[in-house]
């Protein structure tokens, strides 16, 4: 497997039935080291973190986008893609649950808030709502009961 780019790529997607589906490869620098994973279905990369600390998606990974009675605006998207990949890896017991606090406020207010469109007023109201929600209510998204697919540690 080459190494990503530890640089940030240009996200993009496609509209699929109630999600997204990553046309072309997407990587990003996280704040977490030595934490590497691979997640594959059916022998296909689909994702995973490197030993340095990037995240990176393959294209034909789907997501939903963000949780709740909401719409994202176009240019956050990555952070939900970002916050679906690392729930999936701590679902499959390959990346730490205790991180899920850390998880949650760097997508959020890292990569959301940065790039949310329009007023800052409104990104810090809906940043809020997001952070708030994944707070009460992320915990079962990131149990290892809802495992259901094949991931090899990196």
């Amino acid at each position: 497997m080459v190494e990503p780019v530890a640089t940030v790529t240009e996200f993009v997607w496609a509209r699929r039935y109630d999600g997204y589906e990553v046309a072309a490869e997407w990587a990003h620098q996280t704040p977490w080291h030595n934490h590497a994973f691979r997640i594959t279905t059916g022998g296909r990369l689909f994702a995973g973190l490197t030993e340095n600390g990037v995240l990176y998606v393959y294209p034909g990974y789907y997501f939903d986008g963000a949780s709740g009675p909401t719409r994202e605006p176009e240019p956050t998207l990555c952070a939900w893609l970002a916050h679906d990949v690392l729930y999936q890896a701590m679902r499959r017991r390959c990346f730490p649950p205790h991180l899920r606090t850390e998880v949650d406020r760097w997508c959020v207010w890292k990569l959301a808030y940065r790039r949310w469109p329009g007023p800052r007023w409104l990104a810090w109201l809906r940043c809020t709502y997001y952070a708030a929600g994944l707070r009460w209510f992320g915990a079962s998204s990131a149990d290892p009961a809802k495992a259901d697919e094949d991931v090899h540690r990196g």
